[in-house]
């Protein structure tokens, strides 16, 4: 019996086993080796060392990783907020952590300020939608503090910066009390004058009913031709809403409660058996 296919097959089994076990690249084609696992302990280091690998998916990358890949790895890592390692300052030569509302906008910043004057970047578009819900998912001082990094990267980026903000009237006066620097900031500003007349509203839901219709038709062969929301629906609707905006000492009825009561109104007419 030839044993040298043995003792070949067993320094196979127990160098991938140490690959397997450590995956460490030292160098172009170099790795590290603390460990001399057994040909009969391979299978088991093997999948242990893929379930520590594995992320979730599966599967696992073979392969030398490019220094281009690496980077943004890193580059990801630092931009998510995580802990800041030898490997970052090293690769991408930063020497703070992104931890902090402050430090964020000033990563934002630099990075806005850097793609513009490399060409790669013209500036961003920045959206805002619903701001007012800031209020009631954090306390008073986290809201000033949201706020202010807001005022800051409107100040950092007076030419590559296109910001817009959606927000309630409300909500818009409380955060001007608590911080009357943002208000001054905001230019252009768009206000949707709340509905006043019934024939006003009966437009307004009458287009967006149509506009859903022309999207449906487009997913299929063709759109239905029945009306959603009867118009007699649509008035005793804003009728109630005229009153409770009354009551509230407002001037008329707020067109997001009311696009909001008749999407409801819509569900509710479309899943009816």
């Amino acid at each position: 019996m030839d044993l040298s296919h043995l003792s070949r097959s067993a320094a196979t089994y127990r160098t991938l086993g140490e690959l397997t076990l450590t995956c460490a690249s030292v160098g172009e084609n170099v790795f590290v080796t603390p460990a001399r696992p057994e040909p009969a302990h391979f299978s088991q280091l093997a999948l242990r060392r893929f379930g520590e690998l594995d992320g979730g998916d599966g599967l696992v990358a073979t392969g030398r990783e490019t220094d281009g890949d690496s980077a943004a790895k890193l580059m990801m890592e630092w931009l998510l907020g995580h802990r800041l390692l030898k490997a970052h300052r090293q690769s991408l030569e930063v020497q703070f952590r992104l931890d902090t509302v402050e430090s964020k906008t000033a990563a934002l910043r630099d990075l806005v300020q850097v793609s513009g004057a490399a060409g790669v970047l013209e500036g961003i578009f920045l959206l805002l939608d619903e701001l007012e819900k800031q209020g009631g998912v954090l306390g008073p001082r986290a809201v000033i503090r949201y706020l202010s990094a807001v005022r800051a990267i409107v100040d950092a980026l007076p030419k590559r910066l296109f910001l817009m903000l959606a927000v309630t009237p409300d909500a818009l006066e409380r955060y001007s009390f608590s911080l009357p620097a943002l208000r001054s900031r905001l230019e252009n500003r768009i206000e949707l004058s709340p509905l006043t007349e019934i024939d006003e509203a009966v437009k307004l839901a009458q287009f967006y009913i149509d506009d859903a219709r022309r999207r449906a038709s487009r997913s299929r062969s063709a759109g239905g031709a029945e009306q959603i929301v009867e118009q007699r629906n649509i008035e005793n609707l804003y009728r109630e809403l005229e009153s409770d905006a009354t009551r509230r000492g407002d001037t008329g009825v707020r067109q997001r409660e009311f696009l909001h009561r008749l999407h409801t109104l819509a569900e509710r007419t479309v899943r009816a058996p």
